[in-house]
């Protein structure tokens, strides 16, 4: 008997398996990437405690935030768009 939710998740997971795969590796990459900013933060705040914070070096960090949150930004753009497919995509199964 082939009924039954085990069966029904494997049979819509086979449907499209590769935007299944993309989906769930960009949303890694968005929680991953939640982790960063704390990081550089430590990263800064370690410089200023050692008394090495010069000018370049606040620029530098300064630079990382930027671009940390653009990177952010277009992975969160990235994993709306490709998760909006593919849950479109499940339901028009359904």
């Amino acid at each position: 008997m082939k009924e039954g939710t085990g069966w029904f998740l494997r049979r819509m997971l086979a449907y499209r398996p590769w935007l299944y795969s993309v989906d769930g590796l960009v949303w890694i990459g968005v929680y991953t990437l939640r982790l960063v900013p704390g990081l550089v933060a430590q990263r800064a705040f370690d410089t200023l405690q050692a008394g090495r914070a010069d000018p370049p070096a606040i620029l530098w960090f300064a630079a990382l935030f930027l671009g940390v949150g653009l990177t952010q930004a277009v992975v969160n753009t990235t994993g709306v768009l490709v998760d909006m497919r593919y849950r479109f995509s499940l339901s028009a199964v359904l």
